[in-house]
């Protein structure tokens, strides 16, 4: 019986001790449930509004209350959607640079997947911007073509004459004034002949020479120039007259009368520039008057056509070439020679 007695007693200062230190270590014994707590998004029994509230959460007296709350409960560390592109963030954070908060990625990504970049309503302009500059390139260098082409075309017709006094409208003159000689040694390009009737008004027929005559009259004029003797440089023209005159021979020998045969050597060395100027002839009133079209400078190849000599009566008849004819020829070619 004492000993009962003692068992009993124990176990009711033990039960003292436990309800005394069941608040400092977590757990209650025999304790009833005051309400419900709301922690992190998640709700679970309170026994005690002051220890809700001390552990950061919100305490309600009912189930359904603290589920109401944390269904609202929004975390401050998550992910933000911006721009189609998913990334951790606070929810301040991606407020403040425009995106859409979410407590889950998986939530975030359904959102950015059907993000559709806002269309700036300016992007029309470059491309306009690119053609308008590719149309108007365009049109600059097809003009600028057209112009130097146009040009090259009045070169080739310049004169170094000014236009007529008279002119008819519509019509055009180009006048070419040498500005800038840069000299240099010429040679012969070729060789221009004339063969025409002596007296009848028959057509006159040309004819341009470039063969192997062309190459031993330069090789004779680099000869002069580096201070051959009269002599020798004599009796290198000679064969080359003989040559010259017998290709002219075959070149006549249909023509069953004589023709006078002029040459002009053709020289090119050194370049001139020249300032061309396109006139163009317009009514004003009653009088048609010339008017300045173009005016341009150009740099070109000098060139010009020296004349060499007339051979007149010449008989392609005759089997053999008169070495009279030869001679003269010679001195003809000599006398050029002597000038280039």
């Amino acid at each position: 019986m004492k000993r009962s007695s003692t068992i009993t007693l124990l176990a009711l200062v033990t039960l003292v001790v436990l309800c005394i230190l069941s608040p400092w270590a977590g757990f209650s014994v025999m304790q009833a449930q005051e309400g419900w707590c709301c922690l992190n998004g998640e709700v679970s029994p309170a026994y005690s509004q002051a220890r809700c509230e001390a552990q950061g959460g919100s305490f309600f007296a009912t189930e359904k209350e603290a589920q109401e709350h944390c269904q609202a409960y929004v975390p401050t560390q998550g992910w933000c959607c911006l721009n189609g592109e998913v990334f951790p963030s606070s929810q301040a954070e991606c407020e403040e640079m425009g995106g859409s908060f979410f407590a889950t990625p998986e939530e975030a990504e359904r959102h950015c997947k059907a993000y559709v970049p806002p269309q700036d309503p300016w992007w029309w302009l470059p491309p306009v911007i690119v053609t308008i500059a590719i149309v108007a390139t365009v049109t600059i260098v097809f003009r600028h073509t057209i112009k130097m082409r146009r040009r090259k075309q009045w070169q080739e017709k310049a004169e170094e004459e000014e236009p007529p006094e008279t002119c008819q409208p519509c019509t055009r003159h180009c006048r070419k004034i040498e500005v800038e000689l840069k000299p240099a040694l010429r040679k012969v390009t070729h060789l221009a002949l004339t063969a025409s009737p002596p007296v009848s008004n028959e057509r006159s027929q040309k004819r341009e020479l470039k063969n192997e005559v062309i190459d031993r009259l330069n090789k004779i004029v680099m000869a002069r120039r580096r201070g051959q003797e009269v002599e020798s440089l004599r009796r290198l023209v000679a064969p080359v007259a003989g040559v010259l005159l017998q290709q002219i021979g075959e070149w006549l020998h249909l023509e069953p009368t004589p023709r006078d045969v002029s040459i002009a050597a053709h020289l090119e060395g050194g370049k001139i520039t020249c300032e061309f100027i396109l006139y163009h002839c317009r009514r004003r009133g009653n009088v048609n008057v010339w008017e300045e079209q173009d005016k341009w400078k150009k740099t070109v190849v000098d060139k010009h056509d020296e004349p060499v000599g007339l051979l007149r009566s010449l008989d392609p008849t005759e089997p053999r070439v008169p070495e009279q004819l030869v001679a003269k020829l010679t001195r003809l070619l000599m006398e050029f020679i002597q000038k280039v």
